[in-house]
């Protein structure tokens, strides 16, 4: 849309004036703006990649059924300026986000219990996503995959045999009981990459109309011999039973 503007009451995502484009390509940036009570934010971020369409050409699969999939693109590295605003004060900030967006009609395919998604940036510029879908038996489905987005943002997919993501230890949650993986090692063998993720805290859990587990992970291991860094994020659903009506 000419100009770009999403609200919902005070909350927005807009196009900055005078920019070339729309979106979140537009060259002035795009303003994000959200209150809540003494919590606030107003960041403008600016498309530091293309878009990465995941997939086959941005359609992405989720389970054997025809139409089982969904339509999929990232915005893996924006980068970010602007003020959040807390109980204890104005704070400037600047960093890199990554804006997802997916779109379906259908939902997991019978026999699937849920997923784990991840989103990696890392420090030398390329940026992973991932997902596992899992089995009633909680194996990887063969539609599980991810894509590589190389500095420059040319993106290369991969398969369900392509990577392992295997959890390293597990929490929890004190509200609903379930128990969700916490820590986990992501290896692409034909990458010769090899990450451990570590949750920043062990508690991200939304206990929520729908329950499930989405947080900040610190990235740490080697690519090519060469030690790596990185930071991520990741969505744990299908771990924890839907509340009583």
């Amino acid at each position: 849309a000419e100009p770009y503007r999403v609200w919902l009451g005070p909350w927005s995502a807009a196009a900055r004036p005078g920019g070339v484009g729309s979106g979140h390509e537009a060259a002035a940036g795009v303003r994000l703006r959200a209150t809540d009570g003494p919590v606030a934010v107003d960041v403008t971020v600016r498309a530091v990649k293309p878009p990465a369409l995941h997939g086959q050409e941005g359609w992405s699969r989720k389970g054997p059924e025809p139409g089982n999939a969904s339509y999929y693109y990232s915005f893996t590295r924006l980068a970010a300026t602007g003020v959040v605003t807390t109980a204890a004060g104005v704070w400037p900030v600047d960093g890199g986000v990554w804006m997802d967006h997916e779109w379906s009609t259908s939902a997991l395919a019978d026999g699937r219990q849920g997923w784990d998604w991840l989103s990696l940036q890392l420090d030398d510029g390329r940026d992973i996503m991932a997902f596992q879908i899992r089995d009633a038996a909680g194996a990887a489905a063969p539609e599980s995959s991810g894509s590589l987005v190389d500095d420059t943002g040319s993106v290369r997919s991969f398969g369900a045999s392509d990577f392992d993501l295997v959890p390293t230890g597990s929490w929890r949650s004190p509200r609903t009981g379930a128990r969700y993986p916490s820590g986990w090692r992501l290896q692409l063998p034909g990458e010769d990459i090899d990450l451990r993720l570590k949750p920043l805290t062990a508690d991200q859990e939304l206990a929520t109309g729908f329950r499930y587990w989405e947080g900040a992970v610190t990235v740490d291991g080697t690519s090519g011999g060469r030690m790596i860094k990185g930071r991520g994020y990741v969505e744990l659903t299908g771990y924890a039973a839907a509340p009583a009506p």
